[in-house]
């Protein structure tokens, strides 16, 4: 039955990046419904267990944010859209329980990010395919997207996909090393291209650690493949613009002339409903999800995730979902160097988009979260020794461990 639940866990975050593509009818989207059937799953797995593994201070924490949500009822100015917020982070957080019970080797976890790879590789091609043969009638206000989601949503989730190909191209040692080498290799140009079609600010923030991340990475365990790649990314980024739309090209040219009018798409005018609602409801906030409803100027949602969680929850909140990080990031001193490297560069990209979109309640995110929780339970294991493993592609920490299963 444990068996089972880690497979779906895989099935679940393959499926993440293509939530709004595939839906069922009558049951909503195929991540939805393979969510529900993980959740019932792993309670019966506890059940039949006897218990699960015993939780961190990183669990704690994340529970007190849901019940502070919950609290939240008792004022809210929108019992509907509290209501629904509360649920969606009751479901976030019992993914969170999942991963930490299913999750608990390294080779597990490289297994978690190469389903990662696969979703985000799928979306990507569906974007760049669709773009090409649909040409305009696959545009969305004239930026290329995935079927079902926002193009700053779809950009983002690409982004973040990219430190996870890196990782995995740079330290995969594991059985099938051709196919995922290759599989993350063409991912870059790949993802680049995808992003750059979706026009979305937010996400070329988020590329930008993560091109920092992979120089130090590929640098340091195969230079060679590291100019390669940089050099070949360059001349892609360059090559790529008379092919992508032309509003999404203009959007991000645009970018710094916004930025010196000090209204990037109008969120300056958000921001500023943000802080109004924030000085008259510092400590408690107007409920959580409210406030679109509260900023009646706008009619938005905050687009930075530190002004909504201070206008919706208030300092309380705010205070406690920086201390999922916080506690998150200091566990990871233990974790093995190249996990440690990644998920903090994964932290930075997540924060660069989540100060210009609202990322708190989404299921990545909370992946994210419970995947750093394994690492920072794991032990370390020498870099240098690690890398010369790595490049010798006879990890034997996989090796030991591959018997075992996850």
């Amino acid at each position: 039955m444990s068996r089972l639940t880690y497979w779906l866990v895989l099935v679940l975050v393959a499926s993440l990046p293509l939530e709004s593509v595939y839906a069922v009818p009558g049951s909503g989207s195929v991540t939805k419904l393979v969510g529900l059937l993980t959740g019932v799953t792993w309670i019966l797995t506890v059940l039949r267990r006897g218990g699960m593994r015993e939780p961190q201070t990183l669990h704690v924490v994340a529970l007190l944010f849901v019940i502070w949500n919950a609290c939240s009822l008792l004022w809210t100015i929108d019992a509907s859209a509290t209501q629904t917020r509360v649920l969606t982070y009751v479901q976030l957080f019992v993914l969170l329980l999942v991963i930490w019970d299913s999750v608990r080797t390294e080779v597990a976890v490289r297994q978690v990010l190469l389903a990662d790879l696969l979703g985000c590789y799928t979306a990507a091609l569906i974007l760049v395919v669709g773009y090409l043969v649909n040409g305009t009638a696959a545009e969305v206000h004239g930026r290329v997207t995935v079927a079902g989601f926002n193009p700053n949503d779809a950009g983002v989730i690409l982004a973040l996909g990219l430190p996870v190909a890196c990782f995995l191209l740079a330290t995969w040692a594991g059985a099938g090393r051709r196919a995922v080498v290759l599989l993350a290799a063409t991912y870059l140009p790949l993802a680049l291209f995808a992003v750059l079609g979706t026009g979305s600010r937010a996400a070329l923030v988020a590329v930008v650690p993560v091109l920092w991340y992979a120089g130090r990475l590929l640098g340091r365990s195969r230079p060679a493949l590291a100019v390669v790649t940089f050099v070949g990314l360059g001349c892609l980024a360059v090559a790529a613009i008379p092919l992508l739309p032309a509003r999404a090209v203009q959007r991000i040219f645009d970018t710094g002339h916004e930025l010196m009018r000090g209204n990037l798409n109008e969120r300056q005018d958000v921001w500023a409903e943000a802080v109004r609602i924030i000085g008259e409801n510092p400590v408690s906030g107007i409920g959580a999800g409210a406030f679109r409803t509260a900023a009646t100027g706008v009619n938005k949602v905050g687009h930075n995730f530190v002004l909504a969680l201070l206008a919706e929850i208030g300092v309380v909140g705010l205070f406690l979902f920086l201390a999922i990080i916080v506690v998150g990031v200091r566990s990871l001193r233990t974790a093995p160097w190249a996990l440690r490297e990644l998920w903090l560069t994964i932290l930075v990209a997540w924060t660069f988009a989540a100060l210009l979109h609202n990322w708190e309640y989404r299921k990545l995110t909370w992946v994210m979260f419970g995947l750093i929780a394994v690492c920072g339970a794991l032990q370390g294991v020498p870099a240098l020794a690690q890398v010369q493993e790595a490049q010798r592609g006879t990890d034997p920490l996989d090796r030991r461990r591959t018997r075992r299963g996850p």
